[in-house]
């Protein structure tokens, strides 16, 4: 899985510089009667992220998944300890040290911001807290399901 990042331009990334052109291409295999997805984390972790894909798209569906914030902070930890960014430290070490991890497991204020940008019929905030790995995909893709009913189109997802 590779985000495109595109509206994420708080981190100096190779993707956040690219013009709109070089994000269409990733959609240049879909049908136009379809609905463009895409699945990029990062967004949500930084609001200004909301302002961007407003502006490209007023009418953009937002949909976010929230886990319970200690699983997701040490889900973090361990992505984060996996690519080498961090060191061998313990997950309570590397917590006194930085709260990176448990900050962006700080839902509200990101939220917040998605719900002052977007109207709230944009936005559809899934729960997936109290999921086992195997439910969790279940509840998802029953989630989705709905999504798709209500769009009644088909979506063409890139991520």
């Amino acid at each position: 899985f590779n985000p495109v990042q595109h509206y994420h331009r708080d981190v100096v990334n190779r993707n956040s510089t690219q013009p709109e052109s070089w994000y269409h291409d990733f959609f240049e295999n879909a049908p136009s009667e379809v609905i463009w997805a895409e699945f990029t984390v990062s967004y949500f972790e930084f609001p200004e992220c909301a302002e961007r894909i407003f502006k490209y798209n007023p009418k953009a569906k937002i949909i976010i998944s929230l886990r319970e914030p200690v699983a997701r902070a040490f889900s973090h930890y361990l992505f984060l300890k996996n690519k080498g960014v961090i060191g061998p430290e313990s997950f309570e070490d590397y917590v006194e040290q930085d709260s990176y991890v448990f900050d962006v497991s700080m839902y509200a204020e990101n939220l917040k911001k998605y719900l002052e940008v977007f109207p709230k019929d944009q936005i559809l905030v899934l729960l997936c807290s109290h999921y086992s790995k195997y439910r969790l995909q279940e509840y998802l893709l029953s989630r989705l399901k709905k999504v798709i009913q209500n769009l009644q189109e088909k979506l063409y997802f890139f991520y």
